[in-house]
């Protein structure tokens, strides 16, 4: 709900292209892990419907607060401190 509320800094353009990104690199990473190599898996092994609520809801808020927040116009030092956190 905070990120409906959430003063944006971004356009909504960049907010959906990398949160299509991320959930497109998500994807293509678990399915190689888990279903391919079987290295994990999230509830199931193979494909979880579950999954897909955090994959549509969660993917995209994370992203789009990462982004929002992110200190453009700071040193790199801040740069590289808030990603690292």
């Amino acid at each position: 709900m905070s990120v409906l509320v959430m003063p944006k800094r971004i356009s909504w353009i960049e907010m959906y292209t990398t949160s299509l990104f991320v959930m497109f690199l998500g994807s293509v990473a678990d399915i190689y892990l888990d279903v391919k190599y079987d290295l994990y898996g999230f509830f199931t092994k193979g494909v979880d419907f579950e999954y897909l609520l955090i994959f549509i809801f969660i993917y995209p808020a994370t992203n789009s607060v990462f982004l929002n927040f992110y200190p453009q116009s700071k040193s790199l030092a801040k740069k590289a401190l808030y990603i690292t956190v």
